[in-house]
């Protein structure tokens, strides 16, 4: 009975140690390319079956592996690896290269990430269109034009157009062609034309263009211009000049009135005028007294080698008068002829000059050389 009881008492001990252990007894283990959830090191992917560690039935795991299945070509180990193939966007100005996640399967992932340092020197221009960077606005040709802009602030030399176009604002350039003259050349004025548009409208604005045609007048009925053409009067087989009355700014003497020779500018034909140009033709042999006294706008003038007497006074208090050139053909200057010319730099006097009267260049103070 007492051996029994020892018995039992011993395989009671050793359940209860298996029991609260869990331990096995001591053993070798036999690791086997068991497949189990327990054992898995990786799963598939696109490039590798799943991969286990081999295990054994007692659950110890070895550290050696096993490939088990196929691959599974949806999975992938997306990594931040920078190469060309995986670049989104360069670095520009305002950020750094960004690259997409890829895999060694060379599968990319909508996932980025950035990568180095911003490019101050490149710029992402875009098509922006604000104040800021409109070229030109919107004409009856054209919709507004715009630079190309990058979100620094930066314009781009690109251009794009933007929106409609606006057919009451023209682009009124000066372009000379006949369907735009106002008037044609004259003895006054160059042509002039209206600013127009390339779509054929017209500015009101006008502008010169050109050079003066000194043979296109604007004649009377009597057929005398009555823009540059001075006041005639006939004396035997001459025509002498007696006055002006226009308010030309360039004026002409006729050579011939009424079929005469043209001989003479009379005293006080055109003392106190206003005009800044003359042309005297060389049937004119003298100027008369005081002429032209008091022409202040007159700057220079050009006397012609026909001309033998130049009167007492003629070109008295001609101020803004700075040149004068005689011809060989003059034999006598009158008295205070040049008088008060105070812009008078220079005068050429020639060797065929006998007389110069009293006072002929008194208050030229800026003469220099004669």
């Amino acid at each position: 009975m007492r051996r029994k009881l020892l018995l039992f008492l011993s395989l009671v001990a050793l359940l209860c140690c298996i029991f609260f252990t869990g331990c096995q007894p001591p053993h070798d283990h036999n690791f086997r390319e068991i497949v189990a959830t327990d054992a898995i090191k990786s799963e598939a992917n696109c490039l590798n079956p799943a991969i286990y560690y081999k295990s054994c039935a007692c659950g110890e795991l070895s550290s050696e592996t096993f490939e088990f299945g196929n691959i599974d070509a949806s999975k992938h180990d997306f990594q931040e690896i920078t190469n060309d193939n995986a670049i989104k966007s360069e670095a520009n100005c305002q950020s750094p290269a960004i690259y997409y996640k890829s895999c060694a399967c060379g599968e990319l992932s909508s996932e980025t990430f950035e990568f180095g340092n911003i490019d101050a020197s490149k710029h992402d221009f875009k098509e922006i269109a604000n104040v800021n960077t409109i070229k030109s606005e919107a004409n009856c040709l054209n919709p507004a034009v715009y630079y190309k802009s990058c979100a620094c602030g930066e314009l781009s030399s690109e251009t794009f157009e933007f929106g409609s176009i606006d057919a009451s604002k023209h682009d009124f350039q000066e372009i000379t062609n006949d369907n735009a003259l106002k008037s044609e050349a004259n003895c006054q004025n160059p042509a002039i034309y209206y600013k127009s548009c390339a779509c054929g409208v017209w500015s009101s604005k006008t502008f010169e263009f050109g050079n003066i045609d000194p043979n296109n007048h604007i004649s009377n009925e009597a057929g005398t211009c009555i823009a540059c053409s001075p006041l005639y009067e006939i004396n035997g087989n001459e025509a002498y000049v007696i006055g002006y009355e226009g308010t030309a700014m360039r004026v002409r003497i006729a050579d011939t009135y009424e079929g005469k020779p043209v001989t003479t500018i009379g005293d006080y034909a055109f003392s106190g005028c206003s005009f800044t140009n003359i042309t005297i033709p060389d049937s004119v042999t003298s100027i008369g007294y005081r002429a032209f006294y008091g022409c202040d706008k007159l700057t220079s003038i050009t006397i012609p080698d026909s001309v033998t007497y130049i009167s007492g006074s003629a070109f008295e208090r001609c101020e803004n008068l700075t040149s004068v050139t005689i011809p060989n053909s003059v034999t006598s200057i009158g008295s205070e002829a040049f008088r008060g010319c105070t812009s008078l730099t220079s005068i050429t006097i020639p060797d065929s000059v006998t007389y110069i009267g009293d006072y002929a260049f008194s208050g030229c103070t800026r003469l220099t050389y004669i």
